[in-house]
């Protein structure tokens, strides 16, 4: 676990620097970690991910917890404030995780968006063996063409979790 968390901390590096050089985007990017054991109460999952939303990608690198080496089909969907795909679904790596151990990086570019909220969807499938996934949420707000990475509470006070009509 602690190659895990270097990983990670590589990865955020790395974007950082990356957003810092971007005029068009907000430099505040967001950090999900699928949670400890001890912090869902529940067993250890089998498929960890560390993934890192920022305005122009999706950054991450999954851990193995299984005794089989897996393959994970990754995906984005990104839906805007009306409920409609804002683009059509993006297929990302497929990566390889040997058991027991961390995958490299990896990371999906994402296209610019249209004014508005979006709830950005990154999905997980392995591509053989029993059902293993660790999809992830993210959410944005795009405004004159500028994209802020914001948490979920931001993005559902301003959708209801519903869609909603454009400001004027």
């Amino acid at each position: 676990m602690h190659d895990f968390a270097a990983l990670l901390a590589l990865l955020l590096a790395a974007s950082l620097s990356a957003c810092a050089a971007k005029q068009s985007v907000a430099p505040a990017p967001a950090m999900s970690v699928a949670p400890e054991p001890g912090m869902s109460g529940g067993e250890q999952r089998a498929l960890e991910a560390a993934v890192e939303f920022t305005p122009t990608a999706i950054h991450g690198a999954f851990h193995n917890n299984t005794e089989s080496d897996l393959e994970i089909r990754t995906s984005v969907r990104i839906v805007g404030d009306d409920w409609k795909d804002a683009v059509p679904p993006i297929a990302g790596p497929i990566v390889p995780v040997r058991a027991g151990a961390s995958s490299s990086p990896w990371s999906i570019a994402l296209p610019p968006l249209r004014d508005g909220y979006h709830e950005i969807m990154l999905q997980t499938v392995p591509t053989h063996g029993g059902p293993v996934e660790a999809d992830v949420n993210g959410y944005f707000r795009v405004e004159r063409g500028v994209t802020t990475v914001i948490d979920f509470g931001e993005w559902y006070n301003a959708t209801g979790g519903s869609p909603i009509a454009p400001s004027p």
